[in-house]
Parts: C-alpha cells; sequence; structure tokens
C-alpha cells in the first residue's frame, strides 16, 4: 500500500528521515515507479578500488503515492541492459580489455529518463503505483 512519510521520524533511519523531511518541505511526489535487478561486483585492493553494476529487467509505471509496491510495472526494453563502472581513478586494465572486446561505448543514460520517455511513449496517465 501507500508508504506515509509523514510517520518517518527521527528514530528511523537518518537517510530515510532525510529523505521523509526533504519530501515533506518541497511537497514532492512521486511521478513514477521503477524496478530493476541489479548485480553489483566489487574490486578492492591497495592500489584502487573500482565498483561495477549491470542494472536490467528495468520496469516503470505511473504513481502517484509513495510505495514501496509498483503495480501495473511494464519492462522498458527486455533487452536492456546498463553497465555502471565507478571508481576514483582510472578504469583498470583488466576492464577496459573487457569493455573493448565486448565492444562497449560510453553513454549517458538514466533510468529515471527512460521510464518517464517509456510511460509518455505508451501515452499513459498517472495512476497509483
Amino acid at each position: 500500500g501507500p508508504l506515509d512519510l509523514t510517520t518517518i521520524r527521527d528514530c528511523e533511519s537518518g537517510a530515510l528521515h532525510h529523505f521523509a523531511a526533504e519530501v515533506r518541505k518541497r511537497e514532492l511526489h512521486p511521478v513514477s515507479c521503477m524496478r530493476y535487478r541489479r548485480a553489483a561486483f566489487f574490486m578492492l585492493s591497495a592500489e584502487e578500488s573500482v565498483r561495477v553494476t549491470v542494472d536490467r529487467d528495468i520496469h516503470v509505471a505511473s504513481a502517484s503515492q509513495w510505495s514501496l509496491t509498483g503495480r501495473n510495472l511494464m519492462p522498458i526494453d527486455p533487452e536492456l541492459s546498463i553497465l555502471e563502472i565507478k571508481t576514483p581513478t582510472v578504469i583498470p586494465v583488466q576492464l577496459r580489455s573487457l569493455i573493448a572486446e565486448l565492444d562497449l561505448v560510453p553513454a549517458p543514460i538514466s533510468k529515471f529518463r527512460l521510464g518517464i520517455t517509456h510511460l509518455f511513449d505508451q501515452g499513459l496517465e498517472r495512476k497509483d503505483a
């Protein structure tokens, strides 16, 4: 069901409390609900730390209430996977080799923008998620 952000107080998680306070202060409301599967990989060493994530099975639905359970979720593109590499310096040689082998190219991408564009393309009105 809907998530009531007004009930979140100081005793809750600090990040969740901060988010709820910003929502109330700015009178924010959701416009979409997204769900995706993420695989995360970490490489930690004395020389570098790298985080690689792969997001796939990305779904979106219109939303007008805060909720942790999306309804009427639609797949954006069943073939789409988003690979993100996070590193404080340069991409390690091993990953650069893999990127070249798979012929990957860097591109700015936003799951939110993909979702909103998909909803717009479908001509959907806002509904509860």
